[in-house]
Formats: structure tokens, sequence, C-alpha cells
């Protein structure tokens, strides 16, 4: 039988996704180091920045951005311990949200995990600094002068633009141009000295600065922030200036007021560079706060001047972005991490101002958490997460001047929708948004419940071959299922690789992805994979030894050996192994339950049976085909060379975080029925009639005796009224009259292997005319797909099997082939007829239908039981 592990042994190496270096595990502890280069750089879709990683334990390390992309996707791969990546910025200018600041994580197969900070500027520096990127070169700008002008590229400088003149010398001074062209805009031209300044007519221009004329005082007012949440809790520093003609006036009493929030403090005297500095706080309402500064000169009128903060009203909260609409669950190293960005308006419809507090709600499943940093903090379902974004926790919960609000929601173990709500209260209104739906799936393959399946699992291949290859057209159809680690369905695509001891197979499969638009009942082949096997001029299973316990006997009956010397036929010489390979983690049992593998000697399994050895898990070596069912590589068997050494590699005794994982199943090849195959000793087994006494189909018997049943006897046809009469009815023959004899006889069917036919055999009894017996056959007419024995492939720890690996240490996966039936065993009642006819013969029928190429064909075999059907002596 060539059903072995059903493991493989080339892949063809472009067919499953890479990771083919599968040695060594550990629980993610490590921090990987992230370097970015530049950290701050203008997002104009053309800019890179060049991050090195470096710290892996084991390869590949996987990148990935939110914003900005490596040659057109969010993610790149290098198949090393450290590497460099190219990012190249997103575009401000095309999408407002790509600037700011974020974290790019990176993670290794071990699921350690790294992230570096990152700011994305917009060209808004620009028109004052020409040489703030290469990038600026072409932005309008204003050169020291006060004039207009473009950014040039090198050298990195404000060049004037061309100025079309409207006045030979400058008159206008407070149009903010330059009218005569001279590079020079209002006060700072000469031209504009002794000039009106402002539209109060104190005001004028001297030394270049705007000067009140009753003080001699040049005062300015300038906020640090012009718009502030209203919120009554939001602050900007207020600088007043005053200048004395060209030079700082210091000591100057200075006050501050405004129409709505307050100042503190109320007044001071300016410094010695002529400043005053006050704070201003937002009121809870939406308002337009007048600010009037104040300088009060030792003899002469006060100076004053205004300016305007605005506190608008808030209109709304919007989703500004998701990283994902679907991540992976916890472990899976597959978008874990999803950074939420919520835009807050005013009413409006601009971006709300700096320092909003924006609050994120979540309830927790499986352990999903919101944090402002990573790694995220703890958050249980009976905890829900509740994340209130401010400047002071992170620069990630400060709003950027986009009005921008974000957290990071980390995945937990369980698969399905997450949901999270933002709010947020200014001027006395609260709004909030439900952020749409997103979903956790399984995303990294297990061998924890890979398993697979075929039908139909008994094929009638063997019924036509020329001993190497089967000419019976049939296919065979298996589906692989695979869970990740907590049992989900795998939600990704996962290449999926399947092989066959015997016959033919396609190509390499995959999984579905999960598709969150799609209802949940359309979804139901999430982590399925299907393939076709053909037999047609495919090969055969092995010839392979009986094991103990097995039935077998000798003969040459498939014209495959010379009948001198016949060959062993025993049922696991139909049995064809099939198996299904992915890439994945081996299995484990978390006996703590937090959702890591605990290897010996690790701190969580301390005070327990486990600590020395770690959690139980099953140990895979390199696929191969198990063609004699021991278990284990024997020369000649076909394996996959995972590591391309050359050898088979069997289980290295780790638990391995990233390997091939891979399972099996077997299906049965049978032929047609076969009879009275010599067992010894006289004995047979194989299609034949068997007396009573029968102890089973596998059990060697006698041939079947010949029967004898009587027919009524034709004088008593019409007897007594009541047989049961004591004493007999007066007149009636002292003979009670009876039914005709019934004779047991039980017929049993089998292949030439002893193995049960297939589910398109027929089975009939019937009496060949003219016979007066009749044959009542007792089994069915029909058979389900059955193998025809057990099989079982489970994990065993040295002589201990189980349905999971519970013991200490590693577990082997193990095939069994037991309790053989050999094939079907039904009982026949044969009964006299009405008139003794003597010679009777009664066939036993096992059709078996099985296609060919293009058709089908019908094995006919009867098996004969003569004997005699006579009169009552």
């Amino acid at each position: 039988m060539n059903r072995s592990l059903v493991r493989m042994a080339a892949l063809a190496a472009a067919a499953l996704a890479a990771c083919s270096s599968s040695n060594g595990g550990s629980s993610g502890t490590t921090t990987l180091i992230m370097t970015a280069t530049p950290s701050s750089v203008v997002a104009n879709g053309k800019n890179t920045v060049l991050l090195h990683v470096e710290g892996a334990t084991k390869a590949p390390i996987v990148i990935r951005t939110t914003r900005g992309s490596f040659g057109g996707n969010p993610s790149a791969q290098v198949d090393a311990l450290a590497g460099d990546f190219t990012l190249t910025t997103c575009d401000t200018s095309v999408d407002a949200s790509c600037g700011g600041s974020f974290n790019i994580i990176a993670t290794d197969a071990d699921n350690n995990a790294g992230h570096a900070s990152l700011k994305f500027g917009t060209l808004a520096g620009c028109p004052t600094n020409c040489a703030l990127d290469a990038a600026c070169a072409g932005v309008a700008c204003t050169t020291t002068g006060g004039a207009a002008g473009t950014c040039s590229a090198s050298p990195a400088a404000c060049v004037p633009a061309v100025c079309t003149s409207t006045e030979t010398t400058e008159t206008s001074c407070m149009d903010g141009i330059d009218n005569d062209c001279n590079g020079l805009v209002d006060g700072a031209d000469t031209a504009c000295e002794g000039k009106q300044c402002k539209t109060d007519a104190t005001w004028t221009w001297k030394s270049g600065a705007c000067t009140q004329a009753t003080t001699g005082f040049a005062i300015s007012v300038v906020p640090a922030r012009t718009r502030l949440p209203a919120d009554g809790l939001a602050t900007t520093t207020v600088l007043v200036t005053v200048k004395n003609g060209t030079g700082p006036a210091s000591g100057v009493p200075v006050t501050l007021t405004a129409s709505a929030g307050g100042v503190a403090p109320a007044s001071k005297n300016t410094a010695a560079d002529g400043t005053a500095s006050f704070v201003f706080t937002a009121p809870a309402t939406a308002a337009l706060a007048t600010l009037t500064a104040t300088a009060t000169p030792a003899s002469g009128t006060p100076a004053t001047l205004t300016t305007t903060i605005t506190m608008p009203a808030l209109g709304s909260l919007e989703l500004g972005s998701m990283t994902y609409n679907v991540m992976g669950v916890k472990g899976s190293a597959y978008q874990e991490q999803n950074q939420l960005v919520v835009s807050a308006l005013d009413d409006q419809g601009a971006p709300y101002p700096d320092g909003l507090l924006v609050k994120f709600d979540h309830v927790s499943t499986g352990g999903s958490a919101l944090s402002l940093t990573l790694p995220p903090a703890g958050c249980t379902a009976l905890t829900p997460c509740s994340i209130v974004s401010t400047p002071a926790a992170s620069p990630l919960g400060k709003p950027d001047s986009a009005g921008l609000a974000s957290v990071w929601l980390s995945s937990g173990t369980l698969a399905g929708p997450y949901q999270v709500v933002a709010s947020a209260t200014a001027g006395g209104v609260t709004r909030n948004i439900t952020i749409p739906t997103l979903f956790a799936i399984g995303a990294k393959a297990s061998g924890l419940d890979f398993g697979i399946d075929c039908s139909p699992r008994n094929v009638a291949a063997l019924a036509e071959t020329n001993c190497s290859t089967s000419f019976v057209d049939a296919t065979i159809t298996c589906l692989a299922r695979i869970k990740d680690r907590f049992g989900n369905l795998l939600g990704r695509e996962v290449p999926v690789l399947f092989r066959s001891e015997a016959s033919g197979y396609g190509h390499v499969q995959t999984t579905p992805s999960f598709d969150p638009t799609a209802p949940a009942a359309s979804q139901a082949t999430l982590g399925s994979a299907v393939d076709i096997f053909r037999t047609h001029l495919d090969g055969l299973p092995k010839n392979v030894d009986p094991q103990a316990g097995e039935p077998f006997v000798l003969h040459a009956l498939d014209g495959c050996s010379d009948p001198a010397t016949p060959a062993n036929h025993n049922p696991r010489d139909g049995v064809v192994t099939i198996i299904a390979i992915a890439d994945g983690e081996e299995s484990f049992v978390d006996v703590n339950g937090n959702g890591d593998y605990d290897g010996p000697a690790s701190p969580a399994l301390a005070g327990t049976t486990y600590f020395a050895a770690g959690e139980p898990f099953v140990d895979l070596g390199e696929p191969f085909i198990d063609a004699n069912d021991n278990g284990a590589w024997d020369p000649g068997e076909w394996f996959y060379d995972v590591n391309g050494n050359g050898q088979h590699d069997g289980p290295d005794g780790k638990w391995n975080a990233q390997t091939k994982i891979w399972t099996q199943t077997v299906v049965v090849y049978t032929g047609f029925a076969a009879g009275e195959l010599a067992a010894g000793g006289g004995k047979f087994l194989g299609t034949r009639w068997v007396d009573t006494g029968f102890a089973g189909a596998c059990t060697p018997t006698l041939p079947a005796s010949d029967f004898v049943v009587h027919a009524n006897r034709a004088a008593v046809a019409a007897v007594v009224a009541d047989p049961t009469a004591t004493p007999p009815v007066v007149g009636v023959p002292a003979i009670l009259a009876k039914p005709a004899e019934t004779i047991p006889r039980v017929a049993v069917a089998s292949d030439l292997n002893l193995n049960f036919l297939a589910t398109s055999t027929t089975y009939a009894a019937a009496v060949d005319a003219p016979g007066k017996v009749s044959a009542n056959y007792l089994g069915a007419k029909g058979y389900a797909d059955l193998l025809g024995f057990q099989y079982r492939y489970w994990p065993c720890n040295g002589t201990t099997c189980a349905n999971e690996c519970y013991l200490p240490g590693a577990c082997a996966m193990q095939p069994s082939v037991t309790n053989f039936s050999c094939g079907v065993a039904a009982g026949v009642n044969i009964t006299g007829g009405s008139e003794p006819d003597g010679a009777n013969t009664v066939e036993w029928m096992p059709f078996t239908t099985y296609p060919v190429y293009n058709g089908s064909h019908i094995t006919t075999r009867e098996w004969s039981l003569s004997g005699t059907n006579v009169a009552w002596p």
C-alpha cells in the first residue's frame, strides 16, 4: 500500500510560500532595532526614507507601513536577520491625512517586533525656507525683503518672482505688495518711512516697525495658535512685543484682556527684549475671543492692539482612515496592529483645532485592545478599552493640523467583527462616530486541526490494470481544511500542496481570502482547499508485507505474479495515502492559556509538570509518503526535501513557529470480487459461501456444504385448524403441517486483497431456473463508501497515542490501519419449494461497475451453491 503518512517530498519551490528554513521558535520577546534616515521628510510622493532593521532571531523580516509604500505595496519582506527597506512617501497634496507622525512596524518569524517613528511633513514650510527639502523647488515663497518669489532647486533659495511695477516709488505701504519692484514690501522699503501702517492714522512706519505716534511704541500681539478647541482646557501662549523706535522697550507694563476665555497673568512688565508672555485658556463654549493688549508708557497715551482667537463649534467626527479593514488574530504576524484615525471637523467643515480630546471605546474580543502606543495595554471583554488620545500621552494621540486623532487597535485570539466608537466634546456639544466594522481572521496556519478528507474513499482502480498502471478512469476529490492555533478558520490565502501515493494530482490549491463585504453564509469554504486526483493511467499502491493481525492470502489471480510463486495479498496492498502540505506552525497544547507556545524552562510554566520539557507539541519532520506504514521514513519512500540538503530530515525536537505543516488520510483501491482465495489448511478467504457457525469474513473457512431442504408434503397441504391443539382434532393425521424447511448460509464478498468492494458494487442472491427453492438475501443491495478497515492518524508520545498530544514534550504523528472487515458478509436463507424437484443452484452475485476511458465496464462474478429440494420422508 502506498499510503504512508501522506508526507511529500519536493513540493516544487514555487508552489508554496517561502519560509522553508523552519527551525527554532521563540515567544516573541526580542525587540527589533529599526532606524529611519531621515526620520522627518516632506511627503510629496517622491521622497524616500531608508529603513534599516536588525536584531531578528529568525527570518524572514516583514515590515509594514500605514503611509507611503514599498514599491507600491504596504509591506515588504527580506529573508535575512537584518535588512534595508526603501519607503516612498505618500503625497500630502493629494491626501491631507498622509501628513503627520506615525509608527512603522517590523516583525520577524519568531513574532519579535520593533518600530520607528516617522514624520511626514507638508510643503507648508517652504515659503519661508526653500532649503527645507528638495521638494520645495517650484513652491511659492517670500524673500527676505518680503517679496513674493519661487523656491529654486540649486541653490536652495527664494528667487523673486517677475515683478510688474505699479509705482515708481513705494507709496502704498499697507497692502503687502512690492509696488515698485525693488524687492522690498511696505515698511521694509525706506520710502514708507513715516507713512501710515494701520487704518488708525496714529500708527506709522518707523525704522521698518509699525509705531504708535503718541507713545513711540511699536506693539504686536501674536498668539501661538489662532484656533483652539472649545473645551475649557486648551491653552496657547500670547506674545506681546513692545518696541520703542528700533529697540525693545523693557519694563513697560502690559495688560492683556479677552472677551471670552481667560488670560493669565492679567498684566506683566516687558522683559529686556521687550516681550511679555501670557497664557490664554479657551472657554468651554464656541466663541471668537478678542484679545486686547495695552502697553502703558510712563507718560503719554497707552498703546493698544487687538487680535482674535477662534474656538469653533464641533461639527462632526468622521473616519479619517484605518490601516486595515481585515486583521489577523494575535500571534499570526499578519496585520495584528491597526491604526485607526478619526477626523474632527468644525461646524464649517474645516479641520478642528489641535488638542481636542478624542475618546476611543472598544469591547475586547479574545483580548483585542486599544492603545496609544505599541505594545497595547491589557483589555478584556469584561473590562472594555477606553482610551483618550491626549497630547501629553503620546504624539499619536494628538490631532495634527488636519484635525486627526489616532489610536492603535491590536487583535485578540478570536476571529470575528471588531467595533470601535470614538467620541469628543467641545462647546458643550458631544459628537461620536462608530468606526465601520472591521474583522479579525485566522491568518497563520497551525498543525492543530489541519485535516484532510477524500471522496470517494473506495475506488475500483484495481479492476483493470497492467500491473503497474490503472485503466480505471475515476476521480477522487480531496478537501483540506486549516485553522490557526486558536481554532479560527484561515481567512487569508494560503497555498496548499496535495500529493498522493498513487493517483495523479492537480495544481497547488489556495485557501480563499475572507471578504468583509460578503455574508458569512457565502464563506463556508474559509480555510479550505480542494484538489482532484485521477486514477486513469496512474500508478498503483505498493504491495507490502502483512502487519501483525492482518489477514492475507497467496495467489496470482491478478496476473501480476507467477502462479508457481504466488504473491502475498493483504488489505493494505490497496491502501493509498494522500497528504496535504502548507506553510505554518507546528501545533501545540496551550496548557496555561496564554496564547503562546512555552518551551522548556519557560517561566510561564514554573511549578508545573511541563516546566522541564515544555508544552506538548507535535514535532513534524519533512513530509514523506510512508509506503510501508511504519510511521518512519525509509529509503526509497518519497519525501519533500524542505531544506534542500538531499536527505530526509525527521523531527528536530523543537517547536517550530514557521515550517511545512502536513497531514494525511487514506483511500483504498479495490478490484472485482475474487472468490475462494486459499488461506492454508484447506480453508479460504475472499468471496465465498460459508456454513453456519460463521466467525467473521476475516476468518478462513472451509467450503460451504451442499444444502438439503424438504418440500411440503402434498398429503398435508390442508391441515389442522389449530396445530397447537392437544390432542389433535379427530380424523387429522398425526403429522402436523409445517412450512418448508429453511437452511441458513452466509455469503461473503471481497476483492483480491480481501478489501471491501467499491460502492458501485451491487449484491444479490438468486436461484437458477427452474429451481423450486427460494433464496432470501438478508444483506443490502449496495453499501456506503467504506474503507473496510479502521484508519487512525494521531499523535503519539512514545507508546502513548491519543487524539491529543497531552504529555510534556514532543509527539509524533503516526498512522494506524487495523480492524479489517475483509469485505461484505450477509446471511442468505434457502427455503424448500412447494414441490420436490431435486437439484437446485443458488448464485451469490456481487457486480462491480467502474468507469473506463469514454465508457464503463462491469465485472460479473457469480458463486454457486448447490443442493437438493426433496419431499419429507
